[in-house]
């Protein structure tokens, strides 16, 4: 499976002349408090498949205190005519589980393959002061 691009973006849709409309790439994410929910994202992929079966896609989103921030988003992806296609895919989330500031990492998996790994920072707000004090002096 070749990956051709792959985004953590705020939202995506389809337009309609049929192409992907993207906005807000997400590589840098601020919460004032913590455990904290980002409400919306979306994450598009687009690839080549090798052959003319049927394809399974997995995304994870993970970080923090526990592994997976939210439920991972699994689907088969149909078989092509051609392996000559491309094909692309919209994943929308809601409320993503952030625990903690820190790194996080969204996986973009083909038929058990990590084909990329898009990786998002999640940094404290300015505005609140960090407690403990060590807690500042990591940042």
């Amino acid at each position: 499976m070749r990956l051709n691009f792959a985004v953590f973006v705020q939202e995506a849709r389809i337009n309609p002349e049929g192409g992907v409309e993207m906005a807000n790439p997400i590589v840098d994410l601020s919460a004032d408090n913590f455990p904290a929910v980002h409400a919306e994202s979306a994450v598009v992929v687009n690839f080549c498949p090798e052959d003319t079966a049927e394809h399974e896609l997995k995304i994870i989103i993970t970080g923090g205190y526990k592994k997976d921030c939210i439920d991972p988003y699994v689907t088969k992806l149909p078989a092509v005519q051609s392996s000559d296609y491309s094909v692309g895919h919209i994943v929308s989330f809601r409320d993503i589980s952030l625990e903690q500031a820190g790194d996080y990492k969204v996986e973009i998996i083909i038929d058990g393959e990590i084909l990329t790994t898009l990786p998002f920072v999640v940094r404290r707000g300015v505005n609140e002061p960090c407690s403990p004090p060590t807690d500042c002096e990591a940042k």
